[in-house]
């Protein structure tokens, strides 16, 4: 008899322990501290490439491993007296819009490079005088690759990540 009155005894406190124990995890899970950290990286970045010769600017854009996927555009700015002419260097990859940017018509994946896209700086007639400076600035916007109900990557431009600007 004594036996089933310490079993009891100790069944009481084991569940009277239990009982509590959801109050003592909300306390721990509400007011605990935890130190250090790990690195999370949800962005991206992208970085022009230019090179000049005869009058031209050469631009690519290239999407680091790192980045999520972007959609890219670039402009490029000059004074009046030079207008310029842009061409890309495979047909129907750039393509200009009505703001006067050049859009890469691709999504742009982590690694990836745009294909080229050629600016010229147009000379007024006869040749550039010596001490002559031409300076066209390109700028270079890029946004992240939204995806609709089927899947396919669109840009919301009205969401811009990066505005860079390269002078020469």
């Amino acid at each position: 008899m004594k036996k089933a009155s310490v079993c009891a005894a100790l069944l009481a406190a084991v569940m009277a322990a239990f009982a509590s124990l959801p109050a003592a995890w909300g306390y721990f899970t509400t007011y605990t501290q935890v130190r250090g950290g790990l690195p999370i990286y949800l962005g991206h970045e992208t970085e022009i490439h230019e090179e000049v010769s005869d009058m031209t600017k050469h631009l690519t854009i290239e999407n680091q491993e790192d980045s999520s996927v972007v959609f890219v555009r670039a402009r490029g700015f000059s004074d009046s007296a030079h207008p310029l002419t842009y061409t890309c260097e495979v047909e129907g990859d750039w393509k200009e819009g009505d703001d006067g940017f050049w859009y890469y018509q691709k999504p742009l994946a982590p690694g990836e490079t745009t294909s080229t896209l050629h600016v010229k700086i147009d000379l007024p007639a006869g040749e550039p005088e010596e001490g002559d400076n031409f300076n066209v600035v390109v700028v270079y916007e890029s946004t992240l690759a939204l995806y609709d109900a089927q899947g396919n990557p669109y840009a919301d431009w009205s969401m811009i990540l990066d505005t860079y600007e390269e002078g020469a």
